[in-house]
């Protein structure tokens, strides 16, 4: 599936979509010219050459190839046309900055993975206070660490401290506790971007992460690189890094429970 997020300009988009398909596309090309009304040697004419499709026809190429409106596809897709027709740069200025700032709201996580706080936000403080509580929430998924004394050989903690988490967690909603052992409900936590927590959550589970560094477990993996790319690439891995978070969720959904691991990931300018 060609990722049209990856594209700044959409002749570039479509060329790379159609060539994707058996045959290059020229099938394809037959079907997407009738669709809009139009000769297939136009189409080959506009994407290999300065014309350009009016809006009219990039609104039914956009249908044709069933760009999603809830992704964005479809505005992103139009947005691309009229930059590429735009006659002035005021104009061309301004659909570029409504380009970036579609782009910005896609790398938006709290929006793209469509998760919701369902606890009380007044637990929230403690919840990210340490990397403990969200261990602990996570163990209690896996059957084989649902009892206090698990726990505490697993995290290697102090069996008081399991337990004010543990006790915690059941007063927050987020565990249960029957038949000697304790449960993860189905209810969720997510911080958004723009939390005053979120500095809190990230240093903690990084500072495991350099705990694991120190280890030197071959199990575990690391990786630094510094590079030297243009704006438009750095765009690009971005958005790649974003959709590999995308997919970590949807594994992470449908695994089961047996083992913990923590997702740290770090992209920035530098």
């Amino acid at each position: 599936m060609t990722d049209i997020f990856q594209f700044e300009d959409y002749k570039s988009y479509l060329n790379h979509l159609l060539n994707q398909m058996p045959g290059k596309g020229w099938g394809v090309r037959g079907k997407l010219a009738e669709h809009i009304n139009l000769q297939k040697s136009y189409i080959s004419r506009v994407l290999t050459g300065p014309a350009d499709f009016n809006l009219e026809q990039a609104i039914l190429i956009s249908q044709f190839f069933h760009h999603s409106e809830t992704e964005k596809e479809k505005e992103y897709f139009l947005l691309l046309v009229q930059f590429a027709r735009a006659g002035n740069l005021p104009l061309k200025e301004h659909l570029k900055k409504q380009l970036k700032q579609l782009l910005e709201a896609r790398s938006h996580l709290a929006k793209r993975l469509n998760t919701k706080n369902t606890i009380n936000k007044k637990y929230h403080d403690i919840y990210y206070s340490a990397w403990y509580y969200s261990a602990v929430h996570v163990l209690l998924s896996i059957p084989q660490y649902q009892t206090r004394p698990s726990i505490e050989q697993y995290l290697k903690l102090p069996p008081e401290l399991v337990y004010r988490v543990l006790e915690f967690l059941v007063e927050a909603g987020m565990a249960s506790f029957q038949n000697g052992k304790y449960t993860v409900s189905k209810t969720q936590i997510h911080l958004s971007r723009d939390s005053y927590l979120i500095l809190k959550h990230h240093s903690n589970w990084r500072q495991l992460a350099m705990r694991s560094i120190d280890l030197q477990d071959s199990d575990d993996l690391h990786y630094s690189s510094v590079a030297a790319v243009s704006k438009s690439d750095a765009l690009k891995l971005k958005e790649l890094l974003v959709q590999m978070i995308q997919h970590s969720k949807n594994i992470i959904r449908d695994s089961k429970e047996e083992t913990m691991v923590s997702i740290c990931l770090d992209f920035f300018k530098v």
